[in-house]
């Protein structure tokens, strides 16, 4: 026979349903009633999580532009070597 009710928390039990909606107590596993209900217990807020701190971002972008300059100079300073290599010949 189907409990109206969840022994756990005292929610309204939906239907055949095998868990509590509101708990999710296993109706399937629950012990044989011999005797007076417990009182139902009330709907607890639990705490509230704060949100994580924001991730600081790490100054790459600079970085980045300073290393493609770095290489375009490197570049431009090959070429004006081995430009000045040819004109000397």
């Amino acid at each position: 026979m189907l409990s109206e009710s969840c022994p756990h928390c005292g929610a309204r039990r939906t239907s055949a349903l095998r868990f509590c909606r509101s708990c999710g107590f296993d109706f399937d596993f629950a012990p044989v009633e011999s005797g007076p209900r417990p009182a139902p217990q009330p709907n607890v807020l639990r705490g509230v999580i704060a949100p994580a701190p924001p991730v600081q971002r790490r100054r790459t972008a600079g970085r980045a532009w300073l290393f493609v300059i770095l290489l375009a100079v490197a570049a431009l300073a090959v070429a004006v070597v081995a430009g000045a290599g040819l004109v000397a010949r």
